[in-house]
């Protein structure tokens, strides 16, 4: 930690810039060193910065999920959130918060490209993320008007939720009584 403050500035530098250097986590790993600038006086943690880098880092792993190109949809999802964010129209935490839902849904059923989410991929989404439903309806809203599609955020249905759940626990149960036993 201190051969890399000498090498990079030869001084210790503010909170924001040692966040931005090392990550949140980055500091957590040198949280003896963290805790002596502290004491010392030397610098002074600033959260609301913490915070920001963190969520900054959260959108770029969850972006990276896709390994070879994320799709045009998503990447343009992420522009206009980006976008309403610089005009101050939603924070940090929610740009990301509405990203989970539409990568999620992109990488489980695979679209890739130029390709958009049918309504067969939305319903069966939120059949098994129906928690989901308020994140993931910008993002339907935001493929209908710039993809000029006709998709729909329905809720699912309260009987579908449950049958989906007894079939989840009897595959569980089956997988249990099929071990062998001790």
């Amino acid at each position: 930690y201190f051969l890399r403050f000498d090498d990079i500035w030869q001084k210790i530098l503010s909170y924001e810039s040692l966040v931005q250097e090392f990550k949140p986590n980055g500091l957590r790993e040198h949280l003896t060193v963290l805790r002596w600038l502290t004491t010392t006086k030397q610098i002074t943690i600033d959260s609301a910065t913490k915070e920001q880098v963190a969520e900054q880092e959260r959108i770029i792993n969850l972006l990276a999920k896709f390994d070879d190109r994320i799709p045009c949809c998503i990447n343009d999802y992420h522009e206009h959130l980006e976008q309403k964010l610089l005009d101050g129209r939603t924070s940090l935490k929610s740009v990301r918060l509405a990203l989970q839902p539409a990568v999620g849904l992109c990488m489980q059923y695979e679209v890739k490209g130029l390709n958009t989410p049918t309504q067969e991929h939305i319903d069966s989404y939120l059949l098994v993320k129906h928690g989901q439903y308020s994140a993931l309806y910008g993002f339907v809203t935001f493929l209908n008007k710039n993809y000029d599609l006709r998709l729909g955020c329905n809720r699912p249905d309260e009987d579908d939720i449950q049958k989906l759940k007894k079939k989840e626990i009897e595959k569980e149960m089956i997988l249990l009584y099929s071990q062998p036993k001790p």
